[in-house]
């Protein structure tokens, strides 16, 4: 075992589970699972795993309190605010844990594609969410296309295609420097840098599919507006499940986008590079 690299990852993602703790960017439980999520990924991932992971949570801290106050409206719909608990850290981050884990174990690229896909998947949802609902359009459905409310699970606007082509490309760009210094320069970075790309951005579609057809969506028991909170904002009675199930959570949504998306790139590398 390679104490030394165990230290520097324990060391690390203490300081980086306590600053984020600080600025109330996760909950006591995040900032836990946090720590143990970010010193794995170091780990057995290497710097360019551990690097992928700061980005995405940095830039999706960043932009959630990007124009905060014009998404105040949207707390009534979502069951979780800014805040990351245990379950959206491990829901964002655990495949990238997996893969990063089958990395240090065989030695193979495709687990360290699949690594860069999860978090590319990751970054291009949450990019799209917070960028997205501030576009001047209203949304709509991606599956049939008729207008939705505000921030629904599902809706999606020309902004925001453009905001999870953005979030995936800046996390390939970073992954392709990276594995070029590791590996050496040649023709096959390009391949890499189209196939984490494409596999963070079909990941963000998968999440818009899953979110409109499978998440859970109710009916608050008090005002009848349509939100994913399972007890309703004033007297915390059972809502009303209107559409998908209760098992079907926005964190479950994440998790399987992400491993939907990183499988598909990583067979999709194997094919073509």
């Amino acid at each position: 075992m390679n104490i030394a690299g165990l230290l520097i990852a324990i060391v690390l993602n203490g300081v980086a589970a306590l600053g984020a703790r600080r600025r109330e960017a996760v909950t006591a439980s995040g900032a836990c699972a946090g720590f143990a999520v970010g010193a794995g990924i170091l780990f057995f991932g290497g710097w360019i795993s551990w690097v992928l992971l700061m980005m995405f949570f940095g830039s999706s801290s960043v932009l959630s309190h990007l124009k905060a106050s014009a998404k105040d409206d949207l707390s009534v719909l979502h069951e979780k605010g800014s805040r990351r608990d245990h379950v959206q850290v491990l829901a964002n981050g655990g495949v990238g844990l997996i893969m990063s884990a089958g990395w240090a174990a065989t030695g193979a690229p495709m687990f360290l594609i699949a690594v860069a896909i999860s978090f590319a998947a990751a970054n291009a949802d949450t990019w799209a969410s917070e960028i997205g609902v501030l576009s001047s359009r209203r949304p709509v459905s991606i599956l049939t296309g008729k207008p939705l409310p505000r921030g629904t699970s599902g809706g999606v606007t020309p902004l925001g295609f453009g905001a999870s082509a953005a979030g995936s490309a800046l996390i390939a760009a970073v992954f392709t420097a990276g594995y070029g210094l590791t590996t050496g320069w040649s023709p096959a970075l390009a391949s890499v840098f189209a196939v984490v790309t494409g596999g963070g951005f079909f990941g963000s579609v998968i999440d818009s599919i899953l979110g409109a057809t499978l998440q859970a969506q109710y009916a608050d028991s008090n005002t009848g507006a349509t939100t994913e909170r399972r007890l309703a904002s004033l007297d915390k009675q059972p809502n009303t499940l209107t559409r998908g199930f209760a098992a079907v959570t926005n964190d479950v949504v994440n998790a399987v986008s992400c491993v939907l998306s990183s499988a598909a790139g990583a067979a999709l590398y194997i094919v073509t590079v």
